[in-house]
């Protein structure tokens, strides 16, 4: 057996054409776009990079580097 569903509603509560397809002022007709680069701030690029290291043994721990890009260079480990 399958459900189904019906929405009724009165006339006031569906919208017209104009106000459906509404533009503004300056012919715009969506919001403007938030992209996640513009939400997340300031960050500082050494908090993702390792750089330099000798014979030392460093980590981070979870969610601190939150997917960002991280870079390893110039490190040297001598057994």
């Amino acid at each position: 057996m399958g459900l189904m569903w019906s929405i009724c509603g009165s006339g006031s509560e569906v919208e017209s054409r104009e106000e459906r397809y509404k533009v503004d002022a300056n012919g715009n007709d969506e919001p403007p776009r938030t992209y996640s680069w513009d939400r997340r701030g300031d960050q500082d690029p050494k908090n993702y990079i390792f750089d330099g290291i000798e014979n030392n043994t460093v980590g981070k721990l979870p969610g601190q580097i939150d997917g960002q890009q991280f870079i390893i260079q110039n490190c040297n480990v001598r057994f």
